[in-house]
């Protein structure tokens, strides 16, 4: 004789949301840490929005407006310090420069449209960015740390191309 057991007090929908606001409140919690550690840098600027950046080498250029296109070179780290992404690795692959549009509607994360504007062209920073100005609730409230080097910027499209799109068949 068999024996099956149904969990009865929780349904398969209140067991994620129990389990996402558990991984939601250690992220928020490890978060903190991270950024009243970066806080705490000598020489960081500390923003009222909560995002801290640290210059690790100044730049010598101008700085880019939040609606240019930037060329950076990155290393996203989690709360943790573990390597989530980096665009030094990729760039094995691809061969080129990652070039990002800073605006909100090209994609990236409202802590990037706030933080690369007060970068230099050829300087390298540490931008330490709370979880709500980065993927927010739908990235597990997850705060995150950029490596960037500011390698190049212009007026948008001018580093960024629009994607044209595809003709049927392959034309």
């Amino acid at each position: 004789m068999g024996c099956t057991e149904t969990d009865t007090l929780f349904t398969d929908d209140e067991k994620r949301e129990l389990v996402q606001g558990f991984i939601g409140d250690l992220n928020v919690e490890t978060g903190n840490k991270m950024m009243a550690k970066a806080k705490a840098l000598p020489g960081v600027q500390v923003f009222d929005n909560g995002v801290v950046l640290q210059t690790i080498q100044e730049g010598t250029g101008g700085s880019p407006s939040e609606a240019d296109d930037v060329a950076v070179e990155y290393i996203l780290t989690n709360a943790l310090g573990d390597t989530v992404q980096s665009s030094y690795q990729m760039k094995t692959m691809t061969g080129s420069t990652d070039a990002v549009p800073l605006s909100l509607a090209g994609g990236v994360i409202p802590g990037w449209t706030f933080a690369v504007p007060k970068m230099k062209k050829g300087g390298k920073y540490r931008a330490y960015i709370p979880w709500n100005l980065a993927y927010g609730e739908q990235g597990g409230k997850e705060s995150l740390c950029f490596f960037i080097e500011l390698v190049d910027f212009g007026p948008a499209g001018s580093l960024v191309k629009p994607q044209q799109p595809q003709m049927p068949g392959g034309m």
